[in-house]
């Protein structure tokens, strides 16, 4: 079959079914590599195609590397009783709720899922892990940068009636629109050039619309989920990075360009290396727009940025959002703005702020 438009472009849908139930469905243009996935958009060539398959060991060493310093500084924190024994659990019973519920809500057959997969044991592992992560941030935020964690820790108390709380949200929820701006406003600039248009990813990949979200509700709740998920456990690691910054170098500045470098090879890196060079500028101009974010309004804004991010770009679709596959777009444009007017509403210290009262004479 030919996609409509100026220049038909050819497109092969494959479909089967079992039992008369449809198990498998794709659709391959001609950009589709040759093991499924899409091309990205950005993407002309891999100049440097034999560093390609290197650099995720690259990675998986500097995780290594991450996850031995979070353990270490965490028992150090630990044995010295410098620790928020309270947070720390609440983090960990968080972490391990939402990869249970992301796991679950995107499952063909949950009981399955849970009790026969490695569900429970990397839930296990990923509450261990972050909450470890804020047990070693925790007293050093707290003694030298307390502004950057005061909203967090009231946050994660339950106190949202806070108005610094809600304004540190709605910075977060500014971040996450500006970087959608960019995100898909350098896409249409590169397609309208000629090139590629940006297919869609692995539901727990970069960012980009994922296709789970047309299977219904429970896919599309699970997008939320993981948005939340990602949000919280990024912005920790985000933190001990410049955590370990900051414990190396005297200078704030060193610090930071630790940070940078160190963030870079997680993103920015790999796209430049596959040849994507837009998509690895943006984010690298993302990553210096965050960094003042993150030391001005500290974790609760950064965490709100990369989950509502994260939320947009996996969601938004299309903006006919009575289409049948519109579901995903008009439930991320329902919870973004209830989000957003509710924190407005908390920030300004209610609506009654916004009446207007006659002068006296």
């Amino acid at each position: 079959m030919y996609s409509g438009g100026v220049d038909d472009v050819p497109v092969r849908v494959e479909a089967a079914s079992a039992g008369g139930r449809p198990i498998y469905f794709e659709i391959v243009f001609p950009w589709t590599t040759s093991d499924g996935s899409f091309v990205s958009a950005f993407a002309d060539r891999q100049p440097y195609a034999s560093f390609v398959p290197i650099w995720p060991r690259v990675v998986q060493l500097l995780d290594v590397l991450l996850i031995v310093a979070v353990v270490v500084v965490a028992y150090s924190n630990w044995k010295r009783g410098r620790v928020d024994g309270r947070g720390t659990a609440r983090i960990a019973c968080a972490v391990c709720a939402g990869y249970l519920m992301w796991v679950l809500l995107g499952a063909h057959n949950p009981v399955d899922t849970l009790f026969y997969t490695a569900a429970i044991p990397g839930a296990v592992f990923n509450g261990v892990l972050f909450s470890a992560c804020y047990l070693a941030i925790e007293p050093w935020v707290r003694r030298s940068w307390p502004h950057g964690i005061i909203t967090w820790e009231r946050c994660i108390a339950g106190r949202w009636q806070d108005p610094v709380v809600a304004r540190d949200i709605l910075i977060g929820l500014a971040g996450a629109a500006l970087s959608g701006c960019v995100d898909r406003g350098v896409g249409l600039f590169v397609i309208q050039f000629g090139g590629r248009p940006a297919g869609p990813i692995p539901f727990f990949g970069d960012l980009g619309f994922v296709l789970d979200n047309l299977m219904g509700w429970p896919a599309v709740a699970s997008t939320l989920v993981v948005a939340v998920f990602q949000g919280a456990t990024l912005s920790l690691a985000a933190f001990f990075i410049l955590f370990l910054g900051r414990s190396l170098f005297k200078r704030p500045w060193m610090a930071s360009v630790m940070f940078l470098v160190v963030t870079a090879g997680f993103g920015p890196i790999p796209y430049f290396a596959r040849g994507e060079w837009m998509n690895g500028a943006v984010g690298v101009a993302l990553l210096v727009v965050a960094l003042p974010v993150m030391l001005r309004f500290g974790l609760l804004a950064t965490a709100v940025w990369i989950c509502m991010g994260r939320y947009i770009a996996h969601s938004l679709l299309t903006t006919n959002l009575t289409a049948w596959y519109g579901l995903s777009s008009f439930t991320a444009i329902i919870i973004v703005s209830m989000v957003s007017l509710w924190a407005f509403r908390v920030a300004i210290g209610g609506w009654s702020a916004l009446r207007l009262t006659p002068l006296s004479t």
